[in-house]
């Protein structure tokens, strides 16, 4: 009868915390925990703006403003090459002699041995289309963006 009556006592008892201490687990579930151990309500309301980024950056446009293209086994290498307005492009020639000329004829750097290299700053926006003078089947296009 004495373990009866502790397992009433024991059950009321369990049944008394649970319902005194229910509200307070229920509203602490409901808090987030701020660094300082301050208490911070949590918000159940989604935000009516969206940031915006403040920077954008196109992909696949080198952020520097130099940038090499190698020529090298009849090929300019990369055959397209996207750069930012201002940019200043270096030809580094790998190969037999070869030239890097605009096909509008806006540029030209004569022969270039080999280990010779030809540089030009981009500062217009536009494609720049270019071949190898003596070899016309080399060819290449610079992309200039803002």
């Amino acid at each position: 009868m004495y373990m009866k009556n502790i397992f009433i006592v024991l059950g009321v008892v369990v049944v008394a915390v649970l319902a005194m201490g229910l509200p307070y687990l229920l509203r602490e579930v409901n808090k987030e925990q701020a660094p300082s151990g301050v208490e911070v309500p949590v918000s159940k309301t989604e935000p009516t703006t969206k940031a915006e980024p403040t920077v954008k950056i196109k992909p696949n446009v080198p952020t520097s403003i130099d940038v090499g293209i190698t020529i090298d086994d009849f090929k300019f290498l990369p055959k397209v090459t996207t750069v930012k307005k201002g940019t200043k492009i270096t030809w580094n020639n790998q190969h037999i002699g070869h030239t890097v000329t605009g096909d509008n004829g806006d540029f030209d750097s004569d022969h270039l041995k080999n280990g010779m290299a030809y540089s030009r700053v981009f500062d217009t926006v536009g494609i720049f289309k270019y071949h190898c003078a003596f070899h016309p089947s080399m060819k290449g296009e610079i992309q200039v963006v803002e």
